[in-house]
């Protein structure tokens, strides 16, 4: 759970700032005093809060891993080593079991010699496969009060001071923190606040466990596409179609082996070049033609009243992002110019389409993620041509009263697969077809209760899921999650403004794993793709 990709800003400190997740993964690499800021601005000056944190999340990753064993290699009480260590000693123990795990790597049993150097020089069309991903070079001013994430986006940090005891008051004892999860495999660990740079040490190799999982994640990935390129240098089968196809239909025998990594983890920072094979935006991508467009001189009142709808919205779009609004400078920030032009080249391409609201946070958005703005404009023209939606009448967002006519119908059913969500709902007069409607038009990117890192990676499986089953599915899948919180709350005001909030901090975040567990199943119901499927 890495904090800083290498897509990380110059002088951005993410590591201290954004979600509970984003704060801890990182730890390991920090000093004692950056440690103590963290625990001030983020925890109320309660070490023992980010401690619970930590055990909250290295428990997730143990859930996972033995998930992904398999259930015949799951850890029982009978396998935890019994410590008769002191009790100052026991999180040396859990720690120490926890580097032990025996993880099993689905591609052990790969031959030898089906493993590819993609260092080799591959030929003109498959060098795609292989691209570097694009780098965010942008430098961004340090100040004291002011900081900035690894997307860009600004955090005002509170400044407290750590509590101290008083030297009179009585050390607490050693404290038991345990997880809310009562189950036999709940991590106990006893902790003694008396010696704080062994506690913070402690916490360090908690974080360091953490990034071991996830390069276990990283090499799956690169075994993988090193053995899809090897197959699309050597297969002469398909010497005519070198891409991945889209959604990925190229890929034969390792269309499955691709798709569940998808589902599980989402595609890494440095593959997401695969995005423009997976929508099909590397096929209709036509050389020069972009940068004609941005110098087209040519207009008509059609694509002039585009443009001037544009040019409101442009200053609305992440305006607390830096890459967008400079707020040290008080000017635009670079990605500004770059989705105004994407916005003018599109419309100017497509004047029967023209600019749509909603348009202008899903090119911003993707620009956070593949900051090359010619691959966003493809990428963004093959989101219309081949992935989302198709309607009769025009294009997936100029369709806004098929849009809703299909979010009454997800409202219906979800009196079959959510039935409890439907009569609260129904008791309290919430008209969720309009929240939802708006969460497609955006692809959930306005949806709040979930940060940037889990929207990439429902990206990732909008490329490769089904036109018209994706976006229902994923909605049951989010009103699914939501289902305890929504059932708590008494007025249907109280649900519109839980949906809607900002979630400043990260209050509440939609966990990915849960997400992508109800979509396949809903994606797979008999009654959604009646609903939906359409002859």
């Amino acid at each position: 759970m890495r904090s800083l990709s290498s897509d990380t800003p110059p002088n951005s400190q993410s590591s201290l700032i954004g979600n509970d997740t984003q704060d801890t993964a990182a730890l390991h690499t920090l000093d004692s005093m950056q440690i103590n800021r963290l625990i001030s601005a983020r925890y109320g000056g309660d070490p023992i809060a980010l401690i619970k944190q930590l055990l909250r999340d290295l428990q997730d990753r143990e859930r996972e891993i033995l998930r992904l064993r398999g259930p015949s290699r799951e850890v029982t009480k009978e396998n935890v080593r019994e410590s008769d260590e002191s009790d100052e000693d026991e999180l040396d123990n859990e720690l120490e079991s926890i580097k032990n795990w025996d993880i099993v790597d689905d591609y052990e049993d790969t031959p030898e010699s089906f493993s590819f150097d993609v260092s080799q020089e591959l030929p003109l069309e498959l060098q795609s496969i292989r691209r570097k991903k694009s780098k965010l070079l942008i430098p961004i001013p340090k100040t004291d009060n002011v900081e900035i994430d690894k997307y860009g986006f600004v955090k005002r940090v509170r400044r407290s001071s750590i509590r101290v005891s008083s030297s009179n008051e009585r050390p607490p004892p050693l404290l038991l923190l345990q997880s809310n999860n009562s189950s036999s495999e709940s991590l106990g660990i006893l902790i003694n606040e008396k010696d704080e740079s062994r506690l913070i040490n402690q916490l360090k190799q908690i974080s360091q466990i953490h990034d071991d999982t996830n390069l276990y994640f990283d090499k799956k990935w690169d075994i993988l596409i090193k053995d899809i390129s090897y197959y699309f240098m050597f297969n002469t089968i398909l010497e005519d179609t070198p891409s991945l196809g889209i959604r990925g239909v190229n890929l034969r025998h390792y269309y499955f082996p691709f798709v569940n990594l998808i589902n599980q983890f989402g595609i890494p920072v440095r593959y997401r070049y695969l995005w423009l094979d997976l929508s099909g935006a590397n096929n209709i991508r036509i050389n020069g033609e972009y940068q004609e467009l941005m110098t087209l001189s040519k207009t008509n009142k059609v694509i002039e009243r585009s443009i001037e709808q544009i040019d409101l919205d442009l200053h609305r779009t992440l305006p607390s992002n830096y890459y967008f609004n400079n707020i040290f400078e008080f000017k635009p920030g670079v990605y500004f110019y770059k989705l105004q032009r994407i916005l003018y080249a599109f419309v100017r391409k497509y004047p029967n389409i023209g600019y749509v609201q909603g348009m202008n946070k899903v090119i911003g958005t993707l620009l956070l993620g593949l900051p090359e703005e010619e691959d966003v404009f493809w990428l963004f023209i093959s989101l219309i041509e081949e992935v989302l939606p198709q309607y009769d009448t025009s294009c997936f967002f100029n369709s806004i009263s098929e849009v809703h006519e299909e979010n009454v119908k997800l409202k219906r059913l979800l009196q079959v697969l959510v039935p409890e969500v439907y009569a609260h709902f129904v008791r309290l007069d919430v008209e969720i077809e309009i929240i939802t409607m708006n969460w497609w038009l955006t692809l959930f990117i306005d949806l709040k209760l979930m940060d940037l890192d889990t929207w990439f990676k429902i990206f990732d499986n909008l490329l490769i899921g089904d036109q018209a089953l994706f976006l229902p599915a994923f909605t049951l899948a989010i009103l699914k999650c939501l289902e305890g919180s929504l059932l708590r709350l008494g007025s249907n005001d109280e649900i519109y403004r839980f949906l809607n909030m900002e979630n400043e901090g990260g209050q509440y975040n939609l966990k990915f794993h849960e997400l992508m567990k109800h979509y396949l199943n809903y994606s797979r119901r008999k009654e959604v793709a009646d609903m939906f499927l359409r002859e």
